[in-house]
């Protein structure tokens, strides 16, 4: 259970940082957008069914004490600096929290993981010839080799062990500069069909969920297609991995600035570029799906309210 709940935590987090779905869920039903699919995406399986049976009158409550946290000089007016802020610092508490909740269950000593430990605590076995059949993780082999290139990629002062900070960037790699390339390299081999580590138009076409009925259209794989082309910056057909890169981990990107400007985009209603808590709680269904209440979670948080 450990090492599943790990590769969900991996999966997750991987799918963020370059956009795509992380439920089974289609994003949109007939052409609508389908409120399940956030719930399912932002709270959990296991949390969304509870979210949803939460009153909007209680949802609201909350909701507006923690617009007065965000809106840290009190002048009734949540600004994109403030809500990024806010998302920020939700998004490093996530990660910090995300980090201590794994890194409790496994076997460091004096501060430091070693990789032999971490395999035999997440995949139960310590193999490094994962290649041979005889090995006890072969079918697992991509996997060890994946998160083999993490960890030596999380590892700054490379002694073969990772403290708790070089174990977080091992989780999230996209917290740190060093380690945002293996992200590039990981989506690369699942889209890489034909594994010449680089990622051409049909390649690129198959880069949605396997459901989405999108992929039957022509007109829809036709945008692809020229998407495709202006990410080609070279224009020799296939995307290499600087370009792979700039698709997926652009240099110029704030993440969470995004994302305040997309609720702020959705929330003002007299559009004076801010958001007043009456804006904010009459759009409580957008900030629920959101990333600045830690995808819903922070509702839940009795001990807080």
């Amino acid at each position: 259970m450990r090492f599943l709940r790990l590769l969900v935590v991996l999966a997750v987090m991987v799918a963020c940082s370059r956009g795509l779905s992380l439920s089974d869920l289609p994003h949109e039903i007939d052409g609508k957008h389908n409120e399940h699919y956030d719930h399912e995406v932002f709270l959990g399986k296991d949390n969304a069914e509870e979210f949803e049976h939460l009153t909007e009158e209680e949802s609201k409550r909350r909701l507006g004490l923690i617009v007065d946290k965000i809106d840290k000089d009190g002048d009734e007016r949540v600004t994109e600096v403030e809500l990024t802020d806010w998302i920020w610092y939700v998004r490093t508490s996530f990660v910090a929290n995300d980090t201590n909740r794994i890194w409790v269950h496994l076997d460091h000593e004096d501060g430091k993981l070693s990789w032999p430990n971490y395999l035999r605590k997440t995949f139960g076995h310590y193999d490094e010839n994962v290649e041979s059949p005889h090995s006890p993780l072969y079918n697992l082999r991509s996997r060890v080799k994946e998160e083999r290139r993490r960890w030596e990629a999380a590892d700054l002062n490379k002694d073969s062990l990772l403290t708790k900070t070089e174990f977080m960037y091992f989780v999230h790699p996209e917290e740190g500069k060093h380690t945002k390339d293996v992200l590039v390299l990981e989506y690369t081999d699942r889209l890489d069909q034909n594994n010449d580590g680089k990622i051409d138009v049909d390649e690129y076409i198959t880069d949605v969920h396997v459901n989405d009925k999108r992929t039957q259209d022509d007109q829809w794989k036709d945008l692809r297609r020229k998407e495709f082309t202006t990410r080609d910056k070279n224009s020799n057909g296939v995307l290499d991995f600087e370009e792979m890169k700039e698709w997926i981990s652009p240099g110029n990107y704030n993440p969470s600035q995004a994302e305040a400007h997309h609720l702020i985009h959705h929330a003002d209603s007299n559009k004076d570029n801010a958001l007043s808590k009456e804006e904010i709680l009459d759009s409580y269904n957008i900030f629920v799906g959101s990333q600045a209440l830690d995808y819903g979670t922070v509702l839940k948080k009795h001990d807080e309210f």
